[in-house]
């Protein structure tokens, strides 16, 4: 390893995606921004080919971020590291030659034999023979490998973060003048974030919602937020809209508000900064990101009791939503009447709300990505000298 300090820092090499709204690119990215600003770390990246037909997007995070991710040394394939740092999906559990190598790993799916690997190997064949070591970012998530086969002593937890630059509560003034530029100035509006798939539960929030309408709560607004480049969510949200009874279809239509685009981090502040309850019935997360952020921005949380979430919410700024869990596929098995009360609740409720307001970023304020960062490099044996 003389060449990793040859300069007297350690080297570390981060593998991943740029320039795409997805979950690995997200992580990968704060990472190395946070990494950079270890003077005594030297950083280098590796693109990984994306496995998708998706395009990079510029505007994401503000000109001067993404200009200093473009300014980071791309790393040759033969460059000496102390580590190396990967993620992306399906995972590539092969070793970056002979230098340590950890990949960001969680669940992809509720069964834990669908891990997602490259190659559709098992996860513990995958790992057989090699010393790759797994990073992940909840113990949840960490049960799951470890049912799935991987060696304890092999995981590591590195959770995820938030950017208290984007992610922080509005004024009264700023939070009054998104909800009228939105048009929601005197709507109880609902959020729900995410790709739209199976595991995110919308099918349940629809649901749910439907349900308050047909009660009789009239002002009460819907905002779906997808991921169409990526993920194609809108017709994800369509095929689940049809499958409600078709009477309550028109309702539904009228106080839903979907966005599918590409927003820039500040903007997604913006939706969690004016709505008043993010709702997140997930059946299984390896984190649940929009949960934390939501709650760094002072909006109170509907999330499943359970899961990761509960690692880092309190009952000061979060309903949960009763949940059954199935140990053999790793799932949890939200219930809708649950779900329906704690949103029937978080309508009813202002004073609750304006608390939870409060309490959600003081709980979690010190889960930013700096000390993601921080959980990295020590998870990697890297010091800074």
């Amino acid at each position: 390893m003389t060449e990793a300090r040859a300069d007297g820092r350690p080297h570390l090499i981060c593998e991943g995606w740029r320039f795409i709204p997805h979950s690995a690119a997200i992580a990968h990215q704060f990472h190395c921004l946070e990494l950079l600003r270890r003077v005594a770390l030297r950083l280098s990246i590796r693109d990984r080919a994306f496995q998708g037909p998706w395009a990079q997007v510029a505007g994401l995070m503000p000109q001067a971020m993404e200009q200093s991710l473009r300014e980071i040394p791309v790393a040759p394939p033969s460059a000496a590291a102390n580590a190396v740092v990967r993620i992306e999906y399906p995972l590539d559990l092969l070793p970056a030659g002979d230098t340590p190598t950890f990949v960001m790993a969680g669940p992809a799916a509720g069964s834990s034999s669908a891990i997602g690997v490259k190659g559709g190997a098992p996860l513990a064949e995958a790992l057989a023979g090699n010393s790759v070591g797994l990073l992940t970012p909840s113990e949840w998530s960490r049960q799951g490998l470890l049912a799935a086969g991987a060696p304890e002593d092999r995981v590591h937890i590195v959770p995820r973060g938030f950017d208290p630059g984007f992610m922080r509560p509005a004024t009264g003034d700023e939070r009054d003048g998104l909800r009228e530029r939105f048009g929601w100035t005197d709507e109880f509006v609902f959020l729900h974030v995410g790709a739209l798939t199976e595991n995110k539960g919308t099918d349940l929030v629809l649901r749910a919602f439907a349900n308050l309408l047909a009660q009789g709560h009239e002002r009460i607004r819907l905002v779906v937020k997808g991921i169409d480049s990526v993920y194609r969510s809108e017709g994800l949200l369509e095929m689940m809209k049809i499958q409600l009874p078709a009477d309550i279809q028109p309702a539904v239509a009228e106080r839903l508000t979907y966005i599918g685009g590409n927003y820039a981090f500040v903007d997604m502040a913006r939706l969690y900064q004016c709505a008043d309850a993010l709702v997140a019935p997930y059946r299984w997360e390896s984190f649940a990101s929009p949960v934390l952020e939501a709650a760094a921005c002072g909006l109170p949380v509907i999330c499943t009791a359970g899961g990761p979430t509960d690692e880092y919410t309190a009952d000061a700024f979060a309903l949960e939503v009763a949940a059954q869990f199935d140990p053999a596929q790793r799932r949890l098995h939200p219930d809708e009447a649950s779900l329906l009360q704690q949103m029937t609740r978080a309508i009813g409720d202002p004073a609750w709300c304006a608390a939870a307001g409060e309490a959600g970023p003081a709980h979690v304020a010190g889960l930013t990505w700096r000390t993601a960062a921080d959980r990295l490099l020590e998870a990697v044996s890297i010091t800074e000298v």
